[in-house]
C-alpha cells in the first residue's frame, strides 16, 4: 500500500498536492475533500479518513475495521457496514463516535481518537482476550 501510494504520487503529484491544498480549506466540504482524496492513486477510503481525521480531532474519527466490529458486537446501531467505501458510509459511523464521545470524560481534550481508542481495545483485546491492554 505504502509503495502503491508513493509510486502514485511520485507518477503524477498533481491529485495529492491538490488534495492536501483542499484538505485544510474550511470553505471545502468534507465530501469534496474525500473525493479528491480517493481520486490519489493509491489512497483508498481508509487512507483518507485519517487524512480527514487529522483536520480536528474533535469532529473526525479514524473509523477501522476494528472500530466497526466493535460497534457491531456493542449493537451500537442498527445497521455497521464491514468496509467504508462512501464518505456517506464515514460520516454515518463518524456521527456515532460523536454521540459516544459523551460518555467518556475527555479533560485533556483528547477528541474522538478517545473513542476510537475504546472502540479498538475494546474490540482487539477485551472482547477477545478478556483483558484491557
Amino acid at each position: 500500500m505504502k509503495i502503491k501510494f508513493l509510486k502514485g504520487i511520485e507518477k503524477d503529484p498533481e491529485p495529492f498536492r491538490n488534495a492536501l491544498i483542499n484538505l485544510y480549506d474550511p470553505s471545502v466540504d468534507v465530501e469534496t475533500k474525500f473525493n479528491l482524496l480517493t481520486q490519489v492513486e493509491g489512497i483508498g477510503p481508509f487512507i483518507a479518513i485519517q487524512f480527514i481525521a487529522s483536520i480536528d480531532k474533535m469532529k473526525y474519527c479514524v473509523i477501522s475495521e476494528d472500530v466497526m466490529e466493535a460497534m457491531r458486537n456493542l449493537n451500537l446501531a442498527d445497521a455497521v457496514p464491514t468496509k467504508i467505501t462512501t464518505i456517506d458510509d464515514y460520516l454515518y459511523l463518524n456521527k456515532m463516535c460523536i454521540k459516544l464521545s459523551q460518555y467518556f470524560e475527555n479533560r485533556f481534550k483528547f477528541g474522538l481518537p478517545i473513542v476510537h481508542s475504546f472502540l479498538y481495545h475494546y474490540n482487539k483485546y477485551f472482547r477477545k482476550k478478556g483483558e484491557w491492554l
